[in-house]
């Protein structure tokens, strides 16, 4: 390739990324999702889903991300904008309660907002998912059985649930924790099980038509279990009240499954997701039963026998299905449902590692503010050089829960504001106040007073590595 070959693909290839850009800003700057008031912290009104539009002009959605920022910020945003982009086709009615609400209603279901998804959205489920489907690719060529891959997948799955229950188990304040927990599963979990329910195959199709309806059915079966540990949890119904604290790595769950059923062509691809979900979804009703019982009460326990039974048959009946297509044919769809198979599960696995994470930090609120002091203390003897944000932010600036890429402290100087690090009471920093902030961690802050200065020093690998050497000593 000559150099003006190559300069022509440099100039096409930011001409698209700005392109992208523009789009995605028409997108995301529409009014109904505007961030959210300082007083917003749940909604009543499932049309306002904020997603932080001011935060696009630094980040690239052009490149895909890879494993390791599976939770970083560009991931959180663009999987918001994805189930925004996926429910627009759901008929979600709300309690229109006020005029705003009515408002939203509109521009969320509007000609236009549905144009404007439609055209970023294919960008964005690139940048979200495209590691994703190179691990399942690359699977494709190995030498496995289909029965080995589900085992596996399967092992991993409860290894990272369990996971789950030992981070609530050890945090703090465990039922908060558990709390947590159900936000997801009642928000971007249950809206895998939506995207299900309105999925249905054209024509007469006598094999797989059947298959479809019963999965649909034990997704309304979990749906019910769902609306009940929301009831015990003494959580909202209101579809995505919580919005704010859904973990972006969860909202990947909803969205992987979303984008397989509305693509005719990954058809086996999403009959090996739902089949590995179905599976999965027996594994969480044993691994997560006690604690959400223990913290909820017998009404939050997760799925029936019945529906444990019904899930595991429709998991075991659908390689008897694909068996009955002929030779290459069987061949070549036996693949995509070992791809959906791996997708999904490495999506799930994914997001309860996220979830642990989460737990950790949240549910250690004050190891935390001490690990703070300690960082700020040695930064301050040493005089160390440290590169630092500083925010004077007056109490009407609007906030929305984010993830930063970076370790950071949070350290308040004047005035005063709550922070939310989980669904919950928040804490109350006032100056002189500080907490460690993990990079890829969920948290969101409302001013309290007429105005706060706040510093963010960036802790980054040098300084991690110098305080470790001298933590010993203090």
């Amino acid at each position: 390739m000559n150099d003006k070959h190559q300069g022509k693909v440099v100039v096409n290839t930011a001409r698209a990324a700005d392109a992208l850009d523009c789009a995605l800003r028409a997108y995301a700057e529409q009014p109904q999702f505007r961030s959210a008031e300082g007083h917003e912290v749940i909604f009543d009104n499932p049309f306002h889903r904020p997603v932080r539009a001011h935060d696009l002009s630094f980040l690239d959605f052009s490149r895909p991300i890879d494993q390791q920022q599976a939770y970083a910020l560009s991931a959180l945003m663009g999987n918001r904008m994805l189930l925004n982009i996926y429910e627009a086709d759901l008929p979600f009615v709300g309690q229109l309660s006020s005029a705003q609400s009515v408002a939203d209603r509109m521009a969320f279901y509007s000609t236009g907002n549905r144009a404007l998804g439609e055209q970023v959205r294919p960008a964005l489920e690139r940048h979200c998912f495209a590691w994703v489907d190179d691990s399942a690719d690359s699977a494709d060529e190995q030498e496995q059985t289909t029965t080995d891959l589900i085992e596996r997948s399967l092992a991993q799955f409860v290894d990272s649930a369990r996971a789950v229950a030992q981070a609530i188990d050890a945090a703090d304040a465990p039922t908060r924790m558990a709390q947590l927990l159900a936000i997801q599963i009642c928000g971007p979990l249950r809206a895998r099980d939506l995207a299900l329910q309105r999925y249905a195959i054209a024509g007469s199709d006598g094999l797989w038509g059947d298959w479809i309806a019963a999965a649909v059915r034990a997704a309304h079966t979990r749906r019910r279990g769902t609306s009940a540990l929301a009831r015990a949890a003494q959580l909202s119904e209101t579809p995505h009240a919580y919005w704010q604290f859904y973990l972006g790595s969860q909202l990947a769950v909803a969205n992987y499954l979303s984008r397989a059923l509305r693509d005719p062509s990954r058809f086996f691809e999403a009959v090996g997701a739902i089949a590995i979900d179905r599976l999965c979804s027996v594994e969480l009703a044993r691994c997560w039963r006690d604690l959400l019982v223990s913290a909820f009460g017998p009404d939050a326990a997760p799925s029936s026998g019945r529906a444990v039974c019904a899930n595991e048959a429709l998991a075991s009946e659908v390689l008897s299905r694909i068996e009955q297509l002929p030779g290459m044919r069987q061949t070549e769809c036996l693949r995509a449902f070992q791809r959906g198979v791996q997708g999904m599960c490495q999506i799930l696995v994914a997001a309860n590692d996220d979830l642990v994470q989460q737990i950790a930090w949240a549910g250690h609120a004050i190891d935390n503010r001490r690990l703070a002091e300690d960082y700020t203390r040695v930064i301050r003897e040493r005089s160390l050089a440290v590169d630092m944000e500083t925010y004077v932010e007056p109490s009407s600036e609007r906030s929305t829960t984010h993830v930063h890429d970076t370790d950071r402290l949070l350290v308040i100087e004047s005035g005063e504001m709550d922070f939310w690090h989980s669904y919950g009471e928040p804490l109350h920093f006032v100056p002189g106040d500080m907490i460690f902030v993990p990079r890829h961690r969920l948290h969101g802050s409302v001013v309290t007073t007429s105005q706060c200065v706040y510093h963010q020093p960036i802790v980054d690998g040098e300084l991690r590595e110098f305080f470790a050497h001298l933590r010993p000593m203090h």
